[in-house]
């Protein structure tokens, strides 16, 4: 089970139970973990503006379940709970500031009996997930694993690699594959040829496995500005994203300073009770490499969104799309799709927000299922 302390859990759960509560568009979250493609996108935001000289203070916590293997590449397995501090202020009737300090926490966690039975249910395959020891925690990136086959020093190995059912990527209590191998001056000159990337220590396989981890993640901060409108949008929304880097050797937090632009435009399809929202970010990043992992250096995100408004609550539905993460890295390296559910409730001051986030289409590069709560409360001056 993942280590989260108990008092912030608590607090945070008593926050959601004891208060009226809403939320008004985006979600301020990343929908996604910080271990699976070493960093998270920057999506397209949409706070209320909580009106001039106001603020607003807001708890998040995300749970994330992650599942994503490719043969002789890479397994990922394992949970993340992200707790996020949350904090806005309008500087104008139109505009206003804010920044967030997250708190990662990552283990085996406890959803995986859940989600490979739900899955025996309805008929969706698990991709070898039931074949892998439950609740724990297994990252395992081979740079040079399709090609072992090339490097075998022996007829047995080369045997095992081709009969055994699963070689590589390893399982979490396999021992790490060091290819020594590889020290004949021929062989290195191959890798250095057709892999001129690796880092000379990262033909080897590089494991981020074993216990739960707790640490500071990238402090973000940002500013929206809204524009009121009488054409076909409504509202348009225009902000910039900054994500601050800090040290982060367990990949809790990413190294690089990065940035985003986005644009929110709405719609009201029937005034008062349907809109469509459409969020495109535009991120830039700092780091474009993480060992043998060639990281793009831009990346895009569309967020369509339908909310359904009824007195105090707010139903949405929204569809979140990002460009390729990772260059050259087998099905890390797709384009991800995922949907959300969010039920979101408002009164006065306060507001609440719950989803539930799945991956469809490609699932390597994103968590299998997350849920997110949310508790914000604006203070008037």
């Amino acid at each position: 089970m993942l280590c989260i302390p108990k008092k912030i859990s608590l607090g945070v759960c008593t926050l959601l139970l004891c208060f009226p509560l809403s939320l008004t568009a985006f979600i301020d979250f990343p929908y996604g973990v910080t271990f699976q493609t070493i960093r998270t996108p920057l999506l397209p935001l949409d706070n209320q503006h909580p009106g001039e000289d106001n603020f607003f203070l807001r708890a998040n916590l995300q749970w994330m379940n992650v599942w994503s293997i490719q043969d002789n590449q890479f397994t990922i397995d394992g949970e993340e709970i992200q707790i996020e501090p949350h904090f806005r202020y309008a500087v104008s009737k139109t505009m206003q500031l804010g920044f967030s300090l997250p708190l990662v926490s990552r283990g085996g966690g406890i959803l995986d009996f859940s989600i490979e039975k739900f899955h025996n249910y309805t008929g969706v395959t698990n991709a070898q997930r039931d074949r892998y020891k439950r609740n724990t925690f297994n990252v395992s990136y081979e740079p040079l694993g399709q090609y072992y086959l090339l490097f075998d020093p022996n007829l047995e190995a080369y045997y095992l690699r081709v009969t055994q059912e699963r070689i590589y990527p390893r399982k979490s209590y396999d021992p790490p594959v060091a290819v020594k191998f590889l020290n004949g001056q021929v062989q290195r000159a191959l890798v250095e040829l057709y892999f001129p990337y690796l880092y000379p220590n990262d033909t080897e396989e590089i494991v981020i496995s074993g216990e739960q981890t707790m640490g500071p993640s990238n402090p973000r901060v940002f500013v929206e500005q809204d524009f009121r409108l009488r054409g076909f949008f409504s509202r348009v929304k225009l902000g910039m994203q900054y994500r601050l880097p800090i040290p982060a050797p367990t990949l809790a937090a990413n190294p690089g300073f990065d940035t985003s632009l986005f644009v929110v435009l709405q719609r009201e399809l029937i005034p008062r009770l349907l809109n469509a929202r459409l969020g495109i970010a535009y991120n830039w990043y700092q780091v474009k490499q993480y060992r043998f992992l060639r990281l793009r250096g831009e990346q895009s995100v569309w967020r369509p969104a339908l909310d359904l408004h009824w007195q105090h609550w707010m139903f949405s539905a929204e569809y979140v799309f990002y460009s390729s993460p990772i260059l050259d890295f087998g099905r890390l390296s797709e384009p991800t799709h995922q949907i959300a559910f969010v039920i979101n409730y408002r009164k006065e001051d306060t507001q609440a927000s719950f989803a539930v986030i799945e991956n469809f289409l490609t699932y390597a590069a994103t968590p299998d299922i997350g849920f997110h709560f949310s508790y914000e409360r604006r203070f008037r001056f």
